[in-house]
């Protein structure tokens, strides 16, 4: 049973009421499970009230996305770390022109395309980035 003051007349249906509080409850298994299975929920590095409030709100995104997942692939029985893990395998190759760095992303494999299709994610067949844009960059080699 589900207790609101929102009303019908102003554009709030039950049906919408209760499915936008089964999300939530959703969520608050994740965080739950997020709490009481590992550290994640408790920073180690968090010290302030502002980094931990940041912390929370990764959370919450990774929740949702995570809940998005699971609703894209459920018809391609595959959990959604072993989805990531294949998303994983995404590469670019990067291409240097002059002052532009051109990032050719190589077709993906079947898998990953049925993933990325399954979440409407279309991948550009490349991008370019000017090599002011990738100062910041850290070099690895």
């Amino acid at each position: 049973l589900v207790g609101t003051n929102l009303r019908k007349e102003d554009g709030f249906p039950k049906e919408l009421v209760y499915s936008k509080y089964k999300a939530l409850d959703k969520i608050k298994g994740y965080f739950h499970s997020k709490k009481t299975s590992s550290h994640e929920m408790h920073p180690r590095y968090a010290k302030t009230k502002g980094q931990i409030r940041a912390h929370m709100l990764i959370l919450l995104l990774t929740g949702i996305v995570k809940q998005k997942l699971e609703e894209y692939w459920k018809d391609l029985d595959i959990t959604v770390q072993e989805g990531i893990d294949e998303l994983s395998t995404l590469t670019s190759i990067e291409i240097l022109l002059g002052d532009k760095r051109i990032h050719h992303v190589p077709k993906p494999n079947q898998r990953v395309q049925k993933l990325l299709e399954a979440a409407h994610v279309t991948i550009p067949k490349s991008f370019a980035l000017s090599k002011r844009e990738c100062e910041h960059e850290e070099k690895t080699f």
